[in-house]
């Protein structure tokens, strides 16, 4: 591994029990300021608790930062993190002592078990509603349209091929959508939803419009592993290639093609500027998509990857069961194959002796079977 761009990194480590989950808590509300806290239900049975053994105090919330200054243009903040079932998020307004008022029925507190967007077992609900059976679930992620860098006005598209779509649920109010090997593949809204949940299984993309809970529309595609969304496109990874599904231009035909033998296993994506990344790491190594030069840059990394994030600075995290890794390079800085990136595996694996086995890698956070290391590069 390319040692010779070193940068100082700073971890922050707290042990905590952190299994595959990530939680995403959607808030409409005045925000300014969090502050986090927590109330811990005892005697919840294990299969529904995350910390079945020991009880966390409080939950750790990924994004934002504790203390963060947020600036919600739309009056609302999207928490993500990982919590006991029954965790509990305030909001506070800066520097005052009672919690915001907001559409939520204890004002300024949220409570639930919010939304699972890791790929689990535990998968296809929100809070309490089953969207999917959960076992059938690969992965899914919370899509907000309304924090794209593009504008969202293609929503409501009245000449787009799925807006124009006969509406299964039109004339009985029914729409089947789990419905045998013929399911219904378009109810609800002409217009896409402002926020959704992308479910997979592994022939199918499920879209939810996430503040209704309600299914909308959903498209088959063979050897499905993993799904993310951005401006307009949901990306579907299978064991060959990524599929795009731009809603935003009405194109459902586009398709890459990874240079690495293996499946995908992961995706994130980001905005620079007028630009858009797709990051990918497959079962056989890693590589960054420009979505607008529409090409493929691969790593010099070949491993067999669980997961990929691009980070708060862009740079691209990336890890295999044992060892993790950051790239050199913020992501819109990749212009050429074998891009390469600096071994993190000492700084992020704890307690010495006997670390944990990664399991998760989301935003700027490593999690592993024993805790959670957070890289401030």
């Amino acid at each position: 591994m390319n040692k010779e761009k070193q940068s100082q990194i700073v971890w922050w480590k707290e042990v905590l029990r952190l299994q595959k989950i990530v939680a995403a808590l959607l808030l409409v509300c005045f925000t300014i300021g969090i502050v986090h806290s927590d109330v811990d239900l005892d005697g919840i049975p294990d299969g529904d608790d995350p910390y079945p053994e020991t009880p966390v105090e409080a939950p750790l919330i990924f994004t934002p930062y504790e203390n963060e200054i947020i600036y919600a243009p739309n009056r609302e903040v999207t928490l993500s993190g990982t919590g006991e079932v029954g965790s509990r998020v305030q909001l506070y307004d800066d520097g005052a002592t009672s919690a915001l008022s907001c559409q939520e029925p204890d004002g300024g507190v949220v409570d639930g078990n919010g939304i699972v967007v890791a790929k689990t077992t535990g998968g296809g609900v929100i809070d309490s509603t089953a969207l999917l059976s959960a076992d059938t679930v690969v992965d899914q992620v919370f899509y907000n349209t309304q924090v794209d860098s593009l504008d969202d006005a293609w929503r409501d598209s009245a000449t787009a091929s799925w807006a124009t779509e006969d509406l299964d649920d039109a004339i009985d109010g029914i729409c089947d959508y789990q419905a045998g090997s013929q399911p219904e593949d378009r109810c609800g809204e002409e217009s896409f939803p402002a926020k959704v949940m992308v479910m997979a299984t592994s022939s199918r993309v499920f879209i939810f419009d996430a503040q209704t809970r309600e299914f909308w529309k959903s498209m088959p595609v063979a050897d499905i592993t993993s799904v993310a969304a951005l401006d307009g496109k949901i990306f579907v990874g299978t064991d060959s290639m990524v599929q795009v599904f731009d809603f935003a231009n009405d194109n459902f035909t586009k398709t890459y093609t990874i240079e690495l033998p293996g499946s995908v296993v992961g995706m994130d994506t980001v905005s620079v500027g007028t630009n858009q990344y797709l990051a990918v790491a497959t079962d056989a190594g890693g590589a960054v998509i420009d979505l607008v030069a529409d090409v493929v840059f691969t790593s010099n990394i070949t491993d067999a990857l669980i997961g990929v994030s691009i980070t708060s600075s862009n740079r691209v995290l990336f890890a295999t069961a044992t060892e993790a890794y950051v790239s050199d390079e913020a992501v819109d800085l990749i212009i050429a194959n074998g891009w390469t990136g600096q071994d993190i595996t000492s700084q992020v694996l704890f307690p010495q002796g006997a670390p944990g086995t990664i399991t998760v890698v989301s935003s700027d956070v490593i999690g592993l079977t024993t805790g959670v290391s957070r890289v401030f590069d």
